[in-house]
């Protein structure tokens, strides 16, 4: 026995999702095609909920999969996590009609749906009420991937209370600069633009290096040295690549270490 705040007349027979059409070369992101597609609006089955999507993230986590899959994996369907609000669920569900939730699917759905059905009890996160839906998106990847740098930081780079962080003005940067004070940690943040390290420096960022071009690096590198030297930091994690890891692992002091976890400039370079 199902309840909703709407009518089964509301609830549309169809729905949009984006998909990835085509990989393209199969070397980049930006190959690949995309198109809309219009297929019916699922129907949750028992112990599910119907959950009308507000908003679903882009993580790089994501867009590997779009350009380097089968091509059997072709319509895929696309997105990991969002937020919405359930507006089919069972009487005795534990997320009720109405429940603002975050959301994580099972890869058979894409969160770039409108409609999703999910498991009640493990597809669902029930987000705070004094919380805007619209900033629950990024509820699940960022959050533990954050964690998941600061505790790395503490176990392999325990001699130091400093760490680098490049592209650093992220969603993640951001909710790293928030978290480090609880693991005792200085961030030393690499950013790009000057209205960057305004917007870290006002939720609490100490050391923010503004890094405008990678290829022109003695001031900003100098400036980096000096960080490096004043706080101790004997790691970084870095999103970048390309030749900002080579740029790292010159201002670290012997024994140091780079944690590459992205590559938005291409393969690390300048490493020796």
């Amino acid at each position: 026995m199902a309840e909703t705040t709407t009518t089964k007349n509301e609830i549309p027979a169809e729905m949009k999702r984006l998909v990835v059409t085509s990989p393209g070369k199969g070397t980049s992101v930006a190959d690949c095609t995309m198109e809309i597609e219009t297929l019916p609006t699922p129907t949750p089955a028992s112990g599910e909920v119907l959950v009308k999507v507000v908003a679903a993230p882009i993580n790089p986590s994501d867009y590997g999969s779009w350009f380097y899959s089968k091509p059997e994996a072709y319509p895929m369907s696309i997105g990991k996590e969002g937020c919405g609000i359930v507006i089919v669920a069972d009487e005795e569900s534990s997320c009720p009609v109405g429940t603002k939730v975050g959301f994580v699917t099972d890869g058979k759905q894409g969160t770039f749906s409108e409609y999703l059905t999910l498991n009640a009890k493990t597809g669902v996160f029930k987000m705070p009420e004094d919380v805007p839906i619209e900033d629950c998106a990024s509820f699940m990847v960022n959050p533990y991937t954050a964690l998941g740098i600061l505790d790395t930081a503490q176990r392999t780079c325990a001699s130091s209370k400093a760490i680098i962080h490049t592209a650093a003005a992220s969603q993640l940067g951001q909710m790293i600069v928030r978290l480090a004070p609880s693991k005792g940690l200085e961030i030393i943040n690499i950013v790009r633009r000057e209205e960057q390290k305004e917007l870290l420096e006002k939720i609490g960022a100490k050391h923010v290096i503004v890094a405008a071009s990678v290829d022109d690096h003695k001031v900003w590198k100098a400036e980096l040295q000096s960080k490096v030297n004043e706080l101790g930091a004997v790691c970084a994690f870095d999103a970048i690549a390309g030749d900002m890891a080579g740029h790292l692992m010159d201002v670290l002091p012997s024994k140091g270490i780079v944690h590459v976890y992205g590559g938005l400039a291409g393969p690390a370079n300048g490493l020796s």
